[in-house]
């Protein structure tokens, strides 16, 4: 690595993002006609605050990577770590943090480029991402808090709809469309992995109705990759191919997805034959 490597967003986000909470804030005001309107708008004015600040924080994220160190930036405040000061590793959802006795650099996965990083970061320090230490990987209380919560909301709309409907075959038709989509979302949260656990060769993948087990040599690829949501952004998962053909998606598990592709990467490179 002869140049070092910067990650950054463009700023066009930061512009556009106050462009838009100006805007926002001025129809407010426009259409405000008392001072008691305004009393109300408060709470609203500070939401697009919130909002902006959560934009401006995660545009002006910026990782550099040299032969020597890692630099993380938000809101131009710099963070820098060298390779050989970095003990352990951490993280939530698709995040990554490493971290030295005393200072703590984040990765965030917004960021352009974020696989290129996790893969130098696999590469410069393999040692911290062991096995042996991440034995047992478990879906993080989120994901299960997420489901729960996207659950009872289908089951009342349903319940709303019975309560409510005259029973016509457009009420009828709608309530099948939603109990389809609730029965979707459920049959999608019970087949995804629950929990991993590593011992030696094997591989053991946990799931609410079942387990599977895999040698290492009975799995071709490991892959951190992601799929395009509607609204362009990106949703990161563990993409783990078997030699059979089969793939599974791993996500949401409770030490982060890029700790969890690097520990899972360097068990199958040190146990799968050549």
């Amino acid at each position: 690595m002869n140049e070092p490597r910067v990650y950054k967003q463009p700023l066009f986000g930061v512009f556009l993002s106050a462009i838009m909470m100006m805007f926002s804030c001025g129809i407010i005001f426009f259409v405000s006609n008392t001072l008691a309107d305004l009393w109300f708008i408060i709470p609203i004015l500070g939401l697009f605050g919130i909002a902006f600040l959560i934009s401006l924080f995660s545009y002006t994220s910026k990782v550099t990577i040299t032969d020597d160190e890692i630099t993380s930036a938000y809101l131009f405040i710099p963070k820098t770590l060298r390779w050989t000061e970095i003990n352990r590793a951490s993280g939530t959802g698709s995040g990554i943090k490493l971290h030295s006795e005393d200072t703590t650099v984040s990765i965030s996965s917004r960021l352009p480029g974020i696989e290129e990083i996790i893969e130098i970061i696999g590469q410069k320090r393999a040692d911290i991402f062991s096995h042996q230490e991440f034995s047992e990987m478990r879906r993080g209380l989120g994901s299960y808090l997420g489901f729960f919560a996207i659950g009872l909301l289908f089951a009342g709309i349903i319940i709303a709809f019975f309560m409510m409907a005259d029973f016509s075959s457009d009420s009828l038709l709608s309530v099948a469309v939603i109990g389809f989509f609730l029965i979707f979302f459920m049959w999608t949260f019970l087949s995804s992995p629950q929990s991993l656990t590593i011992e030696n060769n094997n591989l053991q993948v946990k799931y609410l109705l079942g387990e599977k087990n895999f040698s290492a040599n009975d799995i071709a690829s490991i892959f951190f990759t992601h799929t395009r949501t509607r609204r362009g952004g990106k949703q990161y998962f563990i993409s783990l191919n078997s030699k059979d053909g089969k793939n599974i998606r791993i996500s949401g598990l409770n030490i982060g997805l890029p700790v969890a592709y690097l520990v899972l990467k360097n068990w199958h490179k040190k146990f799968a034959n050549p």
